[in-house]
């Protein structure tokens, strides 16, 4: 019999700092098993999160293109009850 493979939760990481969510990136998807999507800017972000389905999202507040607070604005719109830690 062969393993089931278990669903990993999504995350949607925002950050501009590319080695600070590259860091995150790795230590989420080693220590604890989540599928991380990166996105470097808040527009990038937004159109992410539309196409796709996430468990929590980890928003940055100030980066290029819409800070943290605006995109969780718009992801409010959209799902009222996904996790999201700035």
């Amino acid at each position: 019999m062969e393993p089931v493979a278990m669903k990993k939760d999504k995350v949607l990481l925002v950050e501009d700092d590319y080695f600070f969510s590259k860091t995150v990136k790795k230590s989420l998807e080693r220590a604890h098993k989540f599928e991380v999507h990166v996105a470097t800017d808040g527009q990038s972000a937004w159109e992410l999160f539309k196409q796709e389905q996430f468990d929590i999202c980890l928003l940055d507040v100030v980066m290029p293109k819409m800070d943290g607070f605006s995109l969780s604005a718009l992801i409010r719109e959209v799902n009222q009850d996904i996790p999201i830690i700035f």
